[in-house]
């Protein structure tokens, strides 16, 4: 479940009136990783999706809003997030950044078609282009640094063949990181 923080039907109605909407109903998405959402149905028939950051902070969020209207203008199909009342993109919900942005229509193809690959293909590139001239990038928590820092925490609680087995793993990326150079990247840094 991806849903981390509990909200009531009270607490989103209060918050999608700062958009000037009236809730009809919500449901939580069960898919994710990183930040609590819902599915938002309004009175007025429209549809979005209300994300509560639980990893990051106001200033991070808002990058990440910034990212995608950048992203948006360049016409790829985002959910970029829809300004409230205020004009902000970025308002707090139970002590954390939330942003509302509209729902985008579709589904994960389970089992893509060619041409299904070829539009991915295709978006991705048309993704990277728009990247160029943004200027972001996110600090990956999960990246080198913490895989370094975690190796060296469970290390001591390693059988012997554990440790041989991480010291290649590390070993072969290494390698692996001098063999491509620099090569482009996204938005992720690799710290």
């Amino acid at each position: 479940m991806s849903v981390y923080t509990a909200l009531s039907f009270e607490q989103i109605q209060n918050f999608v009136n700062g958009y000037g909407n009236t809730l009809q109903s919500v449901t939580p998405i069960q898919n994710g990783i990183e930040n609590s959402n819902w599915f938002i149905s309004c009175t007025d028939g429209g549809e979005a999706v209300l994300t509560l950051f639980e990893e990051l902070n106001v200033a991070q969020a808002a990058q990440l809003g910034s990212l995608l209207d950048g992203i948006a203008q360049y016409g790829l199909p985002v959910a970029a997030p829809q300004v409230d009342r205020d004009g902000q993109r970025l308002s707090m919900l139970a002590e954390k950044p939330a942003q509302l942005a509209p729902r985008l229509q579709g589904q994960h193809p389970m089992q893509p078609t060619t041409a299904q690959c070829q539009a991915m293909g295709q978006g991705l590139a048309q993704l990277h282009l728009a990247m160029q001239s943004l200027d972001w990038h996110k600090h990956n928590a999960h990246g080198q640094a913490w895989w370094q820092a975690t190796a060296a925490e469970l290390r001591p609680l390693m059988s012997s063949a554990d440790q041989q087995l991480l010291d290649r793993l590390f070993a072969e990326f290494t390698q692996v990181q001098a063999q491509v150079g620099q090569l482009p990247r996204g938005w992720w840094s690799q710290d």
